[in-house]
């Protein structure tokens, strides 16, 4: 669970590696976190090698609405079956 903290504050660098080695992970809880500052080009970096999640919460979170930075953001995640986007401004 890495709920309500502000994970994009991390630089870029940093967001490239927060989940290397969580490659087996399959379920995230990151609902309350901030999302705000995230750039298209850093997007894919936070999810990267999450590629066996099942199941990611990011309810209550301030996610942009932007096409671009969401299909970034979410592409490598093949296996997810899950999403809980509750209470933020993406149009379900």
């Amino acid at each position: 669970m890495l709920e309500n903290n502000d994970i994009c504050s991390q630089t870029p660098a940093r967001l490239r590696t927060i989940f290397q080695h969580a490659y087996e992970l399959r379920r995230l809880l990151l609902s309350g976190n901030s999302f705000t500052t995230l750039q298209n080009e850093h997007a894919q970096a936070i999810f990267q090698h999450l590629t066996n999640l099942r199941y990611l919460d990011i309810s209550h979170t301030n996610l942009p609405n932007d096409p671009q930075v969401l299909a970034s953001m979410f592409g490598p995640l093949t296996n997810l079956r899950y999403l809980d986007l509750h209470q933020t401004k993406i149009p379900i």
